[in-house]
């Protein structure tokens, strides 16, 4: 396998048909650079991941390499197992249940390879979100829309109210990620938005306003190894941001003017708490932004 110019790492368990249509996106990338695939299987059985890899074709298989954990440590922590078994210069964490547009390696690539780029630590595309549903013979889409297409910078404070890009769409240097330090795996959920705030505070990302991110959802009721943390976990992340919030108005990890963190950390959870108040009462009205039907 020639060196990389991008490691992508994919958190997984127990989720093989998600994996698998990983695998497509990952194998589906037009004029790619060139790539390996980590694939850190996060305490789940072993059987049936060697499987997928299996099944594709020897070229394929050639640029993957897996780690099997003989027990669940959680998503940050797989992460970071997965970075440090990479060898590229950029880095992408490609979720086992998310998906790109085949133009995304290329795009983004090319993006940060531009010498006018060279200072930027990071670039964001755009997502399109799309909701789904699992029957036996497969994924259902119910909906899709774009997710964040009004992202046109990223600014550390509009961040630290609330993250506008999951992870899937961001491809960023090894170089930032050593600056910034490990995903913090004492963090059940959130952890990418922690990082990227970290991120920002060592280093600008650039934003690239082309929908190449697929932002995977599942509704609610789908319980077990299938579900969405975002979705089926909502009181996990609202005790999580919370204590982020809290911790943050005590101290300051980002090397920012203490003070001026403080207080902008605090109205930065203020704004939050009522961004999601006119959201429940336009949701409760009947008025809140419709989604659009699928588009193919």
């Amino acid at each position: 396998m020639n060196d990389p110019l991008v490691s992508i790492i994919t958190r997984t368990r127990e989720r093989t048909r998600f994996l698998q249509r990983a695998a497509e996106s990952v194998m589906g990338q037009e004029d790619p650079p060139a790539f390996e695939w980590i694939i850190v299987n996060d305490g789940g059985e072993r059987e049936p991941v060697e499987a997928m890899r299996r099944e594709l074709p020897q070229a394929e298989r050639s640029v993957i390499r897996m780690r099997h954990l003989p027990a669940s440590r959680g998503m940050e922590h797989a992460s970071n197992v997965g970075v440090e078994l990479s060898g590229g210069r950029y880095l992408v964490i490609h979720d086992d249940d998310d998906s790109w547009d085949p133009c995304f390696l290329r795009d983004m690539t090319t993006f940060m390879e531009d010498p006018q780029h060279r200072s930027l630590g990071g670039v964001v595309c755009h997502s399109l979100r799309i909701v789904e549903t699992i029957a036996s013979g497969g994924f259902v889409e119910e909906q899709r829309h774009p997710f964040n297409d009004w992202l046109e910078e990223l600014d550390f404070f509009e961040v630290l109210m609330e993250n506008p890009f999951p992870p899937i769409s961001f491809l960023f240097r090894r170089s930032l990620y050593q600056r910034t330090g490990p995903f913090r795996e004492d963090l059940p959920v959130l952890g990418d938005w922690e990082f990227n705030l970290r991120a920002l505070a060592r280093g600008r990302i650039g934003v690239l306003p082309r929908l190449l991110a697929r932002y995977h959802h599942r509704p609610p009721e789908i319980t077990g190894p299938e579900a969405n943390s975002i979705t089926a976990g909502d009181q996990r992340h609202r005790e999580t941001e919370k204590r982020l919030r809290e911790e943050w108005t005590r101290g300051n990890p980002f090397g920012i003017e203490p003070e001026l963190f403080a207080r902008a950390a605090r109205i930065a959870g203020s704004l939050m708490e009522m961004r999601k108040g006119i959201e429940a009462m336009e949701k409760k009205a009947g008025t809140l932004r419709e989604v659009v039907p699928p588009q193919y």
